[in-house]
């Protein structure tokens, strides 16, 4: 049985090619550095506008190769939606804040060399076991590491009780092969204009498959009626279809300034990069073969801009840069029609008192109306819980997070939002109703990227009619299937690659998941 299964999986990776597929390969027989004879005596100098790991990446490759770069950052910390800094709350104590929990995948190919290359594995550890709690408070666990082949993989989850081999048969289940059948632009084309909402429903999903496809749906910052059923394919081959990973995936053990962000920034500014934080780009004008990038101190030249921050920050500077629309008509049409997804939520929770103690890291549950997920945070990062020292004595403390994906467009309170949270934990978790709250943060964003259904076509790459202008980003489309952080990542390390190789410069590798399903 064993050397039958061994064949299966052989004949899966053939059929797709192999599990990472390369998009652009390194060159090392190209120039590594750049040469200041070829360019007049003078460096090519490129603003990167957006600190996320869209413009991080960016402007790492870029100035491994010796390019000059200036990076803007409106905020006073790096990250984009993965930042993390000190806030003074309510109770009058300063606390470390970050951005909610973030996975880095097996599968996150460029993201995680990335990682390596700066040596931040050390900071990482596993995630060993997935949580779902539904509405009943049914556990629903499977290990992360539920890998092998894809498609067999599936198997695997019906192991661990997520759904039986017999629901597989029955007849609206085989609308199922949608996920199978992975095409940029075929799945597109069929179901962009689709909802998740409308197509579970023709299926009619078992109750716990259904559970955890809302879950998954949900990270990408839509609720089932707004989701586009596109990209939630294209979502699901790349998470779980396009590789013998499973969910396997690491998390920062610690606080993301410390064991991430700083980090990063050191090995950038070691390459010569400049941080200009707490700087807004205003807007940007052409000036013969130059761009001015405008902020409220200044303004400045530069060979290349790449604009890395959200969609609704480039929005905003493209509306005030009437060179740029001029020149990318088709551009601006395109922008004009992209948004951000639902507002998502965060909130932490300082408390004392009887908490759970045998849960996993992270959990997740079948939310009511709120509550997607939940952090048990001072468990990686015990410093967490010691800005609360002063306002609970000796006993210990205890920090949770909670995690709202998409926040229903009727909650226009955080009053509302909080109590919501609160109502929803303590289902949960009854036994946290004796507990005394000590203190709470939340905030309550709007910046993610939606995947709403019938955007796709807008959609833009990375590449505009200026060939020195470059977009970055995970609301940019890519050539092949990515999601999330490594979308973000390798959007931008693509995009330096566009300036690298106009500059005749050695380019960095990019690869991907395979770029169709198994029946595409």
């Amino acid at each position: 049985m064993s050397c039958c299964w061994t064949g299966v999986s052989l004949l899966i990776e053939k059929r797709l090619g192999g599990y990472e597929h390369t998009w652009q390969a390194a060159e090392p027989d190209a120039p590594q550095n750049v040469d200041p004879t070829k360019f007049g005596g003078k460096v090519p100098h490129v603003a990167v506008v957006g600190c996320g790991l869209a413009g991080l990446s960016a402007a790492h490759r870029l100035a491994l190769r010796g390019v000059k770069v200036t990076v803007f950052e409106k905020d006073a910390w790096l990250g984009g939606k993965v930042g993390s800094w000190m806030e003074t709350l309510d109770s009058g104590v300063e606390a470390p804040i970050d951005h909610g929990f973030h996975a880095f995948f097996h599968h996150y190919y460029n993201l995680n060399r990335w990682v390596v290359e700066l040596d931040l594995r050390r900071f990482q550890v596993e995630i060993p076991i997935y949580r779902i709690l539904t509405r009943e408070r049914e556990v629903l666990d499977f290990r992360a590491d539920v890998g092998g082949a894809p498609g067999l993989n599936l198997l695997g989850l019906a192991k661990e009780g997520l759904f039986k081999i017999s629901d597989l048969l029955k007849p609206s289940v085989m609308h199922m092969a949608e996920f199978f059948r992975y095409n940029d632009p075929k799945t597109f084309e069929r179901h962009d204009n689709q909802s998740f909402e409308d197509f579970a429903r023709k299926v009619g999903l078992p109750r716990n498959l259904l559970v955890v496809f809302r879950t998954f749906a949900r990270t990408f910052f839509a609720e089932d009626d707004k989701i586009s059923q596109a990209e939630l394919i294209k979502s699901f081959h790349f998470f779980y279809l396009s590789h013998p990973h499973g969910l396997a995936c690491r998390y920062i053990r610690g606080n993301y300034r410390d064991q991430f962000l700083n980090p990063i920034r050191a090995a950038l500014e070691a390459q010569g990069v400049d941080f200009r934080l707490s700087t807004a780009v205003e807007k940007i004008e052409k000036v013969n073969d130059s761009f001015r990038v405008h902020t409220a101190e200044d303004a400045v030249e530069f060979d290349a801009v790449v604009l890395a921050p959200n969609v609704q920050a480039v929005r905003k500077i493209w509306d005030a840069s009437p060179d740029l629309a001029r020149n990318d008509s088709a551009l601006s049409e395109r922008l004009g029609k992209m948004k951000a997804g639902q507002r998502y939520a965060v909130m932490r929770i300082w408390l004392v008192g009887v908490s759970p103690e045998d849960e996993p890291v992270f959990v997740g549950t079948d939310r009511f109306q709120l509550l997607d997920s939940m952090f048990f945070l001072d468990r990686i990062d015990p410093d967490v819980a010691s800005c609360a020292r002063p306002l609970a004595g000796d006993e210990p403390i205890r920090v949770i997070e909670l995690h709202s994906y998409a926040v229903p467009d009727s909650m226009k309170d955080r009053a509302e939002v909080e109590a919501a949270f609160f109502d929803e934990l303590y289902h949960y978790y009854p036994e946290l109703k004796d507990a005394r709250v000590l203190q709470r943060q939340l905030q309550l964003k709007d910046d993610a990227t939606a995947l709403h259904k019938g955007m796709a076509e807008a959609r833009p790459g990375t590449t505009t009619a200026d060939p020195r202008l470059l977009l970055a980003g995970d609301w940019v489309r890519l050539p092949f299937p990515a999601m999330l952080m490594e979308a973000a990542h390798t959007s931008g390390a693509i995009a330096a690659n566009e300036l690298l190789q106009q500059w005749g410069l050695a380019r960095h590798r990019v690869t991907s998941v395979p770029r169709k399903g198994l029946l595409g």
